[in-house]
């Protein structure tokens, strides 16, 4: 009796030291070549995705190789010496503000999507008095398409002059995205396409109130774009401690399409009525377009989590470059602009919220 009892009281105490010898030993990683197996109440097994978005305020200005609204043409004689002196009258588009929305999914690996839209609307107007009739000189518009209209001025009264210009774009991105982090750097990459649409819009009326010439002349002339291709971003955020970063983002596309220019010059009769023109011209033009556009925005950015979410605002300045779009008129002073590039600069503030 004594032998089994003292047995027993062996087999458990060796039991009891092998238990804790085991939970005493250190646990072992599985090889590098094996998949490691999650413990389902670790947080890695909580890994999901999130929606994420934002919207910007940007307050951007046209910039044009030239964009001319009308050419005007003083003359000088003192009956020995003769002078002519030609000045431009350009416009100049305002800083204007435009919106920008973007919206996304991630998945816990750093794959998504997102949709990114923005658009933008200038308008701008010049006006100006011609000289007092020939030869003093006179004044032109631009010549789209070849053609324009020129003021000759009055005996009575100067020509009153007066132009007018828009631009209208909207683009869409629709891209995949990989996100990564370096350290303190986050990174995105962003691969898709973009449709762009674009229009502009020129026009310029002269009156003269009176003369043997016509009392009213007036040109009016757009072209539109609608271009398809692909599209690539890259996008940097270095955190600098306290929600504070940096952050950069630059984007290069390039863009297949159609574009459709027109042009009509009227010249009224001189009873100033306004009604059916004495003489009108016509012009229109399809063409094939490729259009390079490229993107640069730099600047800080403050962020705040909320719960499994983040917060965040940025300031910085913007660039965009659409090459070969071309001005109001897609022509020049004397010779033809019609490739000249379209640049908007300024600066934009977003809000958003990541997940």
């Amino acid at each position: 009796m004594k032998k089994t009892i003292a047995s027993a009281l062996s087999a458990a105490a060796l039991m009891w030291l092998g238990g804790t010898a085991m939970a005493q030993q250190p646990c072992h990683t599985a090889p590098v070549w094996q998949a490691p197996v999650h413990d389902l109440n670790s947080c890695d097994s909580c890994c999901s995705g999130g929606f994420y978005g934002s919207a910007s305020a940007l307050w951007l200005k046209p910039r044009w190789d030239n964009n001319l609204a009308f050419t005007t043409n003083t003359n000088f004689a003192d009956g020995v010496n003769f002078a002519s002196n030609v000045t431009s009258t350009q416009f100049s588009h305002d800083l204007q503000f435009q919106p920008r929305v973007i919206a996304g999914y991630e998945s816990c690996d750093g794959i998504g999507g997102r949709v990114r839209w923005f658009r933008g609307w200038w308008s701008d107007s010049q006006v100006g008095i011609d000289p007092v009739g020939p030869p003093d000189g006179g004044s032109s518009s631009a010549n789209p398409l070849g053609l324009a209209i020129n003021s000759f001025g009055s005996a009575v009264a100067p020509a009153a002059i007066s132009s007018a210009s828009n631009l209208r774009l909207q683009t869409w991105d629709l891209e995949a995205t990989k996100t990564a982090k370096i350290g303190g750097l986050d990174l995105t990459l962003a691969a898709g396409s973009r449709y762009l649409h674009m229009t502009q819009h020129y026009d310029m009326h002269i009156a003269t109130p009176g003369g043997d010439v016509f009392v009213a002349q007036a040109l009016v002339a757009d072209h539109s774009q609608n271009l398809l291709g692909p599209t690539a971003a890259i996008e940097g955020r270095l955190a600098l401690g306290g929600g504070l970063a940096l952050y950069t983002a630059g984007r290069v596309s390039v863009l297949f399409g159609d574009g459709r220019q027109s042009a009509t010059s009227i010249q009224y009769g001189a009873d100033f009525g306004f009604g059916e023109p004495v003489t009108a011209q016509g012009s229109s033009v399809n063409r094939d377009t490729v259009m390079p556009v490229t993107e640069l925005e730099i600047g800080a950015e403050f962020s705040t989590s909320m719960g499994s979410s983040q917060l965040f605002a940025q300031g910085g300045f913007v660039g965009q470059v659409y090459y070969g779009a071309g001005n109001s008129s897609r022509s020049g002073n004397f010779a033809n602009e019609s490739n000249s590039n379209l640049g908007l600069v300024g600066f934009a503030f977003t809000v958003g919220v990541r997940y």
